[in-house]
C-alpha cells in the first residue's frame, strides 16, 4: 500500500508502539486524532497527499480499537480522486469505517458505479471489492445490474469478473431480489462452461447459494456440474497454479459438488462414474499436512454426495472400505472425521453390514486419549448395533463404563440401557445388563431404566426368579448405590419368597440385610424398603413372630415421620400387619403392566423430536420406529426406522404420507414384509414451500398375525426445522428491527398464561427452537432480542427477528414481538413461540395399575412416574 513513504504515518505507528502501558497509546491516540480533526476543519488546505495519510492514521486507529465518528466526509472524497493511490485509500478505509446502513455511502453510489463501468480495470476491482464487503440493500438495488453485466461480459479480464461474482454473491445474500431467476438459469448454465478455473471456482460459490434456495429453476444446471467434475476428476486442462499438492482445484471440487447436493437426485450415469472416480484418487494419508487437509475435504464432501444420491453397494461399500483407513491412522483430526462420516453412513440403506466389518477398531477408538473421538465412537456403535452385535458391543460398553469421566457415562449408560432393551438375545441378559450398568454408574442411571426393568420382570414370570436372585447377589456387597437398593428391595419384596429355600434367602434373611441399608438411604428409597417389608412379612408362612415384632417396630417408628407418605404407608402398613388375611389382600402380587404404550407417551416422543434429529417416534410391542433427520435449507432428508422386535414377520406394512399443503414430501417405498429381527430403513424427503404451523402425518399399519396395528403419527416436520440461528450485531438488527417497522411485518402481543420461567431458562427454550439470543442488543435486563433466519421456496432465506419484554413482577404475562418481511412468516412464527411459552397442561402418562385396596397407597414404589416410559424417547 506504499505506506512506507509517509513519514509521518510510520512515526505515529512506531510512537504507538514504544507506549508502555493502555493510558500512554490512549494519550498519544487523542492527540493524533485532535490533530487530525483540527487539519480537517481547514481542509482547503490539505494536499491529496496529507489527506490520504491522515485517513490511513484513521484506519490504523481504528484497527487498534478506538471509535473514529469523523472524518467520514473527507474519506468517501478520496473515492472521487483520479488517482490510483488515493482512490485506493478512499476504497480500503470506506469498506473497513462505514457499515451498509451508513447514510455517507449514498453519498459516491454514483462514483462507485462510474467505476465498476469503467474502463480502468484496477478501479472496477477496487469499487466492486469495496462492494462485495460492505453489502447493502442500497447497493444492491443500485449496482446489481452493473455487476451482472460485468459477470456475463466476454471483454472483461478474468480478475474483474471473479470479484463480480463474488461481489453479485453478497449482493444476493443481502437482497435475493437482485437476481432474477427467469432470466439467470440460462446465464448460470453459460458461466459453468467457463474455462478459467478461477472465474470458474467464484461463479460456483454464487451457483451454491443460488441452488441453496431454488434448485428447480437451475436443473438445465446439473449436467454442467457433471462435466465440471469430470474434468477435475480426470485432471483435465488444469493449469498448475489450481493444481494444490498434486489435487486439482480442491475448492472447485468442493463447492461443485455441494451444489449437487442441492438437487434431488443423479440419474445420469457419467455423473456418478466422475464421482466414483473422484472418491478413488488421492485418498491415502501422507505426511504432508496440507495435501491431506485438501485431499480429505473433497472426499468428505464426496461422500456426502454419494449418500445424497443413495449410490450402488458397490460405491458405498469403497466409501466404506476407505472410512476404515481412516479411522486406523494416528492422526486425531483424520480419525475423527473418519468416524463422523461412517457415523453419517449409517443413514443409508444397506450398508450397516459394511462397517460391522470394522467394529473391531471402532471399539478401539472408544478408549482413545481425545474425549471428541470417543464421543464419535460411542455414537457410530450405537447407530450399528443390531441383533447380531449387540451383545459384544454392549458388553464393551459396560467395560469401558469403568473408565469413562464422567461427562460421557449418563449418556454411555442410556444408549447401553436402549441396546439392551432392543436387541436382548433373552431377557435374563437384559436384567444382567441393567444391574450391572446401576452398579457400575448408578448417579448416572435415571429411574426410568429401573422402572423398565421391573415391567419385563413383572410381565414376564419365567424371569422373576433369576431376578430376585441377581438382585440378592448384588446386596451382599459392602457398597452398593441406592438405586441398586431401590430395585433389589422391589424385586425381592415381590418375588424374595420363590427364592425361600436358597442358602440366605429366608424371609428373616432377606429383611435383615435389606434392613441394614435403611439407615443410609433417602425419603424415596424408604417408601419402596416399608413396602418391601409389608411384602416380606406377608409371604412369610408360616409367620415369624420375631420378624413380625421387628417390622411392626419399624413401621411404629416411621408413624410420626415427617414425610407424609412414609407417615401414611407407616400406619396403613401397620394396622394391616396386625389383621393377617387383610395384608395378603392388599399386597397382592402386582399384576401385569399393560404392554400397548398410552398415547401420551407417543406425543412425548413427537414433542422431543420437534427439538432433536434423532430418536424413537412410535413403539409398540410388535415394532419400533426410529426417526433420523438431516435439514438444509427449505430441505430436510429423513430416515425412517421400522424395526421388527418379534421372532415372527410384520405383514402388510403399509406407509402413508398425509402432507399439509406447504410441505412437499416424497416417501420411498415401504416393504410389505419386515422380518423378524429385522430393520428396514425408509427415506423421506421434504422441501418446505412457506411458514405455517401445520404438521405431516404418518398412517401406518401392519398385521402381526390376525391382529391389524394402525397408528396415525404426526412428524416432527415443523417450523423450527427451517429456522437456521444468526447472530447480529447492533449496526446490524436496529435498522432491520427499524426497517420492518410496516404493520403487517411487525406484530405484538400480550402474552398471558406464561409459564413462569427465568430468562436463562428462556433463552435456552429459544435456542433449542434455533432461535439465537443475542445478549446485549436490549439494556433492559427483563427483556430479550434473538434473531434466526428461515428457509422456504418462497421466502428463500429471510431474517426473522424477536423480542420478549418480560415483567419481573409477573413471570405468567410478556410482550412478544415478532417481525420478518413476511406477514404470513410473521404471524406463524409469533404463534409457534407463543405456542412453547405458553404453560399448557399436558396429559400425564397412564399410571401403573394399582393394587386391591383404594385406600392405600400401590404397594409399588410411590415414586413411580410410569414404569413403561419407553428409554429412546430420553436421547
Amino acid at each position: 500500500m506504499a505506506l512506507s513513504g509517509m513519514r509521518g504515518l510510520s512515526v505515529f505507528i512506531s510512537d504507538i508502539r514504544n507506549c508502555h502501558n493502555k493510558e500512554q497509546e490512549r494519550l498519544r491516540v487523542d492527540k493524533e486524532l485532535g490533530n487530525i480533526r483540527t487539519r480537517f476543519k481547514n481542509e482547503k488546505g490539505l494536499s491529496p497527499y496529507e489527506k490520504k495519510k491522515y485517513v490511513w492514521k484513521m484506519l490504523y486507529i481504528y484497527m487498534l480499537g478506538y471509535d473514529v465518528d469523523f472524518g467520514h466526509t473527507e474519506t468517501v472524497s478520496l473515492i472521487s480522486a483520479p488517482k490510483y493511490p488515493e482512490k485506493q485509500v478512499g476504497y480500503i478505509v470506506t469498506s473497513c469505517l462505514l457499515n451498509e446502513n451508513n447514510d455517507f455511502l449514498r453519498m459516491v453510489i454514483n462514483t462507485v458505479r462510474n467505476d465498476i463501468i469503467g474502463r480502468n480495470e484496477t478501479f472496477q476491482c477496487l469499487a466492486l471489492t469495496m462492494v462485495g464487503n460492505t453489502g447493502g440493500k442500497e447497493f444492491s438495488e443500485s449496482l446489481a445490474p452493473d455487476v451482472q453485466k460485468l459477470l456475463i461480459s466476454s471483454s472483461c479480464r478474468p480478475v474483474v469478473r471473479k470479484k463480480a461474482a463474488l461481489c453479485l454473491l453478497r449482493l444476493y445474500r443481502k437482497n435475493p431480489d437482485v437476481v432474477n431467476i427467469d432470466g439467470w438459469a440460462d446465464r448460470m448454465a453459460q458461466l459453468l462452461d467457463e474455462r478459467d478455473l478461477g472465474v470458474l471456482t467464484s461463479v460456483m460459490s454464487l451457483f451454491v447459494s443460488l441452488v441453496s434456495n431454488n434448485a428447480e429453476a437451475y436443473w438445465n444446471c446439473l449436467p454442467k456440474c457433471v462435466r465440471i467434475l469430470e474434468r477435475l476428476a480426470r485432471n483435465q486442462d488444469i493449469p498448475q497454479e489450481y493444481t494444490y499438492y498434486g489435487i486439482p482445484s480442491p475448492w472447485l471440487q468442493v463447492k461443485t459438488m455441494r451444489a449437487l447436493q442441492y438437487f434431488p437426485t443423479i440419474e445420469d450415469p457419467n455423473a456418478r462414474r466422475a464421482l466414483f472416480e473422484r472418491i478413488l484418487m488421492g485418498t491415502d494419508v501422507v505426511k504432508n499436512v496440507n495435501k491431506n487437509n485438501a485431499s480429505h475435504a473433497v472426499l468428505f464432501e464426496a461422500l456426502a454426495l454419494v449418500m445424497h444420491l443413495d449410490a450402488e453397494k458397490e460405491m458405498m461399500s469403497q466409501c466404506v472400505a476407505l472410512l476404515g483407513k481412516f479411522i486406523a491412522v494416528r492422526e486425531p483430526n483424520i480419525r475423527y472425521l473418519g468416524l463422523e462420516n461412517m457415523t453419517r453412513m449409517l443413514l443409508v440403506t444397506d450398508v450397516q453390514d459394511i462397517i460391522k466389518r470394522h467394529q473391531a477398531q471402532i471399539i478401539t477408538s472408544l478408549k482413545d486419549p481425545d474425549i471428541s473421538i470417543r464421543r464419535r465412537a460411542l455414537d457410530l456403535l450405537y447407530g450399528m448395533c443390531d441383533v447380531t452385535n449387540a451383545k459384544e458391543i454392549v458388553e464393551e460398553l459396560l467395560q469401558y463404563l469403568n473408565t469413562a469421566e464422567f461427562a460421557m457415562r449418563e449418556e454411555l449408560s442410556l444408549k447401553a440401557a436402549i441396546l439392551a432393551e432392543k436387541f436382548a438375545p433373552d431377557l435374563s441378559w437384559y436384567v444382567d445388563v441393567i444391574l450391572q450398568l446401576i452398579d457400575k454408574a448408578g448417579d448416572f442411571v435415571s429411574d426410568d431404566i429401573w422402572y423398565r426393568v421391573v415391567q419385563f420382570v413383572t410381565n414376564n414370570e419365567d424371569l422373576q426368579p433369576y431376578a430376585a436372585a441377581k438382585a440378592r447377589e448384588y446386596l451382599d456387597k459392602p457398597a452398593i448405590h441406592e438405586t441398586m437398593v431401590k430395585v433389589s428391595a422391589y424385586l425381592l419384596g415381590e418375588y424374595g419368597h420363590l427364592l425361600a429355600r436358597r442358602p440366605g434367602c429366608s424371609p428373616k434373611e432377606l429383611f435383615a440385610i435389606i434392613n441394614d441399608k435403611l439407615p443410609t438411604v433417602s425419603t424415596s428409597t424408604v417408601a419402596i424398603l416399608l413396602s418391601t417389608y409389608a411384602k416380606i412379612l406377608m409371604h412369610t408362612q408360616p409367620p415369624d413372630v420375631g420378624l413380625q415384632q421387628q417390622i411392626l417396630t419399624i413401621f411404629k417408628k416411621y408413624e410420626s415421620y415427617i414425610d407424609v407418605e412414609i407417615q401414611q404407608r407407616a400406619v396403613e402398613y401397620f394396622e394391616l400387619s396386625r389383621k393377617g388375611s387383610a395384608l395378603a389382600d392388599v399386597l397382592a402380587e402386582m399384576p401385569k403392566f399393560p404392554e400397548r404404550e398410552p398415547i401420551v407417551n407417543v406425543e412425548e416422543k413427537f414433542h422431543i423430536l420437534c427439538t432433536k434429529d434423532s430418536g424413537v417416534l412410535y413403539e409398540d410391542p410388535h415394532i419400533q420406529i426410529g426417526l433420523k433427520a438431516e435439514w438444509r435449507a427449505h430441505h430436510g432428508r429423513l430416515v425412517l426406522f421400522l424395526g421388527n422386535k418379534n421372532t415372527s414377520p410384520l405383514m402388510s406394512v403399509r406407509a402413508l404420507i398425509l402432507p399439509p399443503s406447504h410441505l412437499k414430501m416424497e416417501l420411498s417405498s415401504v416393504p410389505d414384509t419386515i422380518p423378524p429381527r429385522a430393520q428396514v430403513q425408509v427415506p423421506l424427503e421434504v422441501a418446505n414451500l412457506r411458514a405455517s404451523r401445520d404438521v405431516a402425518v404418518l398412517d401406518f399399519s401392519y398385521t402381526f398375525g390376525t391382529a391389524l396395528v394402525d397408528a396415525k403419527l404426526r412428524l416432527p416436520v415443523v417450523l423450527n426445522k427451517f429456522l437456521q440461528p444468526i447472530t447480529l450485531t447492533p449496526d446490524e438488527f436496529f435498522p432491520q428491527w427499524k426497517a420492518l417497522s410496516v404493520h403487517s411485518l411487525k406484530v405484538q402481543e400480550v402474552v398471558k398464561g406464561v409459564k413462569p420461567m427465568p430468562l436463562p431458562e428462556m433463552a435456552n427454550l429459544f435456542m433449542s427452537l434455533h432461535l439465537a439470543v443475542a445478549p446485549g442488543l436490549d439494556n433492559n435486563p427483563n427483556n430479550m432480542v434473538a434473531c434466526t433466519t428461515f428457509f422456504s421456496e418462497a421466502t428463500l432465506a429471510m431474517l426473522c427477528l424477536i423480542r420478549v419484554e418480560t415483567d419481573p413482577q409477573d413471570r405468567t404475562q410478556l410482550r412478544l414481538t415478532v417481525a420478518s418481511g413476511d406477514q404470513y412468516l410473521t404471524f406463524e412464527l409469533k404463534e409457534f413461540i407463543k405456542e412453547h411459552l405458553i404453560d399448557i397442561p399436558r396429559a400425564q402418562a397412564a399410571p401403573p395399575p394399582a393394587v386391591v385396596q383404594p385406600q392405600l397407597p400401590a404397594a409399588a414404589p410411590a415414586t413411580y412416574n410410569d414404569p413403561g416410559a419407553m428409554l429412546a424417547g430420553l436421547l
